[in-house]
């Protein structure tokens, strides 16, 4: 007899279902707490799956190491300058030289501007979903 995936889920959401969360978890993607929920299921406020067994923790949400890029920002800004100042220099003079180190390290600069903004992103999304819980632990 073969089951397919939505089954396997099923029945182990049921073989689960004794289980229940006995401490503070919220879901990874509304805060809501699942406290007193089964460890693998849907969050009842938005949706979003979650198992929230110690070796998996998915779509929970997990408040470590979350700070400010700003190492990603001081390396945007050195990398913005030192390019312009190659390629500032070689529009002056005739020197491709320059002109090449300064379009490669506007390259460089803008990769740390994309990795910075992914990392600035989940930093907001981290102090939104801080915010929803210390409400919800107001009430």
């Amino acid at each position: 007899m073969t089951v397919n995936s939505s089954e396997s889920e099923r029945l182990e959401e049921q073989v689960l279902s004794g289980d229940r969360i006995l401490h503070a978890l919220y879901c990874g993607e509304c805060a809501y707490s699942l406290k007193r929920l089964p460890y693998i299921g849907r969050c009842p406020e938005c949706g979003g799956r979650y198992n929230a067994h110690p070796l998996k923790m998915e779509g929970i949400f997990l408040p470590q190491n979350m700070e400010l890029p700003i190492a990603e920002i001081c390396m945007l800004a050195v990398g913005l300058l030192i390019s312009g100042s190659f390629i500032g220099n070689s529009i002056t003079a005739s020197d491709s030289g320059q002109r090449f180190i300064g379009i490669l390290v506007l390259i460089l600069s803008v990769m740390f501007a994309y990795h910075g903004w992914t990392k600035f992103a989940k930093y907001l999304r981290f102090r939104h979903l801080i915010k929803q819980i210390e409400a919800a632990e107001d009430e």
